[in-house]
């Protein structure tokens, strides 16, 4: 965790998602906001931000993950020195793991900020339920299977560079075009799928939501 947190990409992930997201909550769903169907529901909120949340994390966690096979490998002078009491499965887990809980600190950082800052002050709902609920459902799933695809590839390939095309590739098309593409099957991000939350009647289809996120969480850790 100490080691990754000092690395400048995520620093300037975790400075880029705080201001980035937070900017976006007060343009459009802020005090004063003109657009009634970002702040309607009391879902639209905690959607729109683990969705932005989902998409930075995706950019930065394949550029991240894809230098950790380089960096375990690499040969050097120094290599007599980088003894460490632990196995090299218990190393490999523990830098994921570490991953994982820098990722989620920053994430409910950004839910915190955007709630006090945003959300208490704006004419939206404020459900903390619903906020949790994208959290594990939204943004974990996506999580793994970015770490893990960006991961395999560059194990298996070699290329850094490769690795991280692909998965760049893949959420671009999350983005503009496989939302649409067999009703959001493929979009790993979420946002082809219904799951928005009605007073009324709850969430719009929760067992196929659910199925939909299990599948890229279940891929996720098995590439992983």
């Amino acid at each position: 965790i100490k080691q990754q947190s000092r690395s400048w990409i995520f620093r300037f992930f975790a400075l880029f998602s705080l201001v980035g997201i937070v900017s976006c909550h007060v343009y459009w769903q802020g005090p004063g906001g003109e657009n009634w169907k970002m702040m309607a529901l009391p879902c639209s909120m905690p959607l729109v931000n683990a969705y932005l949340y989902s998409v930075i994390q995706s950019l930065f966690l394949a550029v991240m993950m894809a230098d950790i096979p380089r960096r375990l490998s690499r040969p050097g002078a120094l290599e007599s020195l980088q003894a460490r009491p632990a196995g090299n499965t218990a190393f490999y887990w523990g830098i994921v793991t570490g991953n994982l809980v820098l990722f989620g600190l920053v994430n409910v950082t950004v839910i915190l900020l955007s709630i006090f800052l945003v959300n208490l002050t704006s004419l939206a709902p404020v459900v903390w339920g619903y906020y949790l609920f994208y959290l594990l459902t939204l943004n974990i799933p996506s999580w793994l299977l970015v770490a893990g695809l960006s991961l395999w590839i560059s194990s298996v390939s070699g290329s850094r560079f490769l690795s991280i095309s692909l998965a760049v590739t893949w959420l671009i098309g999350s983005l503009f075009w496989l939302p649409y593409f067999q009703h959001g099957t493929f979009d790993y991000t979420g946002s082809g799928v219904p799951n928005l939350f009605s007073g009324l009647v709850g969430h719009a289809n929760l067992p196929r939501y659910l199925l939909h996120r299990s599948i890229y969480m279940l891929v996720g850790m098995g590439l992983l």
